[in-house]
């Protein structure tokens, strides 16, 4: 069973449509999103697991999304971002999904 997890809608002013475990989502920049945890992990070896994103106009073309390698993982917080597959930019998506499975 998932420890934390969450939808929103990553584009225009970022949005929670409904999550488990999140107290917010902060958007970093294009593409890229913080998730802060509400109730503390038991430590930051954690997996974090990601769903493609998509938008309207350019679905299926979004789907490489990773947690951010460069940023701190924490026991409340970590980033993750969405790129396109046609050039690596970082793109804001209508559809982000993400869970958190360890202790």
């Amino acid at each position: 069973r998932a420890k934390v997890w969450v939808n929103f809608n990553g584009t225009g002013t970022v949005a929670i449509r409904d999550s488990f475990n999140v107290s917010s989502i902060t958007d970093v920049g294009t593409g890229q999103y913080g998730v802060n945890i509400q109730n503390a992990m038991a430590n930051a070896n954690y997996t974090v697991t990601t769903s493609d994103a998509h938008d309207q106009l350019v679905y299926l073309l979004m789907g490489n999304v990773r947690v951010r390698s460069d940023v701190t993982i924490t026991t409340t917080f970590f980033q993750v971002e969405w790129l396109t597959f046609s050039n690596g930019v970082f793109t804001d998506s209508e559809e982000c999904n993400v869970a958190v499975f360890g202790d």
